[in-house]
This record gives structure tokens, sequence and C-alpha cells, in this order.
């Protein structure tokens, strides 16, 4: 039988080895919920995991039915923690870990969940600020999108109004007629009309 001092020593490594696989999988992680499956996957292999419940609603986690049927896993000793998915300090959802005759002490597995929750928030927060800076981006493009496109229908109706005597909402009321009648986007049809003018202008030039 080993000594207290070799159990404790091998607990500790692997404490160790599966803190620094944690850290690992989620500084690589392409998606949040890739973390979270590889995470899983770790802790079932090394440390006897049934449990790992992310819930990123305001209600409390241990209500899931997911919790209830592990309390009722029979003739086996479990620790189940919960604990904050935290990002920058602050809460941004709960983890809820379940481990059935682990072979880890109860502190080094209430360690382990602890840094699951840190681990996994700081991902999740990483994640929602890419896509926060994704959806900046494309509104900014939308909104160059439209002012491009007003500038052609502007300088679409300056042409018609000055070729045919008309006044600039008469010039616009004429432009979403012919949209009308030929089934293209009013602004397809200014792009075109700017364009032909363009070209007249340069070979009279």
């Amino acid at each position: 039988m080993p000594e207290l001092s070799e159990y404790t020593r091998s607990i500790s490594t692997l404490e160790e080895s599966i803190l620094h696989e944690i850290s690992r999988i989620a500084n690589n992680a392409p998606a949040f919920t890739w973390a979270v499956e590889r995470t899983q996957s770790l802790l079932r292999r090394e440390a006897e995991l049934q449990l790992l419940l992310v819930d990123l609603d305001s209600g409390s986690p241990l209500a899931r039915q997911e919790v209830q049927d592990f309390l009722a896993l029979p003739n086996q000793a479990k620790l189940l923690y919960t604990t904050s998915l935290i990002d920058k300090g602050q809460e941004i959802g709960r983890v809820v870990v379940g481990f059935a005759d682990p072979a880890l002490e109860p502190e080094a597995a209430h360690r382990i969940a602890e840094f699951v929750g840190q681990q996994l928030g700081s991902l999740l927060g990483r994640a929602r600020l890419r896509s926060r800076r994704t959806a900046l981006v494309q509104e900014l493009e939308r909104l160059r999108d439209r002012l491009d496109e007003r500038k052609i229908l502007a300088r679409a109706e300056g042409i018609i109004a000055s070729r045919h005597g008309l006044s600039s909402q008469q010039a616009r009321a004429w432009l979403e007629s012919q949209s009308r009648s030929s089934g293209k986007a009013a602004s397809v049809l200014a792009e075109q009309l700017v364009l032909l003018h363009t070209r007249a202008v340069r070979l009279s030039a």
C-alpha cells in the first residue's frame, strides 16, 4: 500500500495536470461550446465527471433536471459544486460540476470546479466581445452602403431633373416609377444612370 505522502503527491500532480489542460483548452478554443465539450471530456476521463452544466439564465441551475438526475445516482459518492462563470470580475452565468466516486479530494475537486468557472467565463466574455465587434463592423458597413446609396440616388435625381426640367421630388417619383416597371431597385437604376451620364460627359469633353 502506498504511503500517504505518495498518495497526496499523486493527487496533487493529477490536479495540476487537469488545471493545466483546462487552461490550454480555454485559451485555444475556436468556440465556447467546443471548450465546454472538451472540458467535459477531460474531466470525465481524468476525474470521474458525471455532470457539467453551464447555465446563463438568471434562475438557479440546481433546479435543473440534470442536477436532480445526478443526485439520484445510486451507490456512488457524489461531489457537487456550483460556481460562477467569471469575466473580468463579473458573474455572467453559473456552472455546475458533479463528480461521482472521484479520484480527487473534495478540496481539489472544488478548486477544479472554480477554475472551470473562471476559464469558461473568461472565454465566454471574449466570445461575446468578438460578437459585439463583428456586429458593430457589420452595422458600420450597412451605414456606409446606405450613405453611398443615398449619394447615388441624389446624383441621379439631379441628372433627371436637369435633363427634363423636373423638381427633385418629381425626379425621385420618376425614378421610383421606372424601378417598379422594370423590377430593378431604384439604387441600381440610379447607379446605371450616373455611369452612363459620366461616360457621356467624358466623350463630349
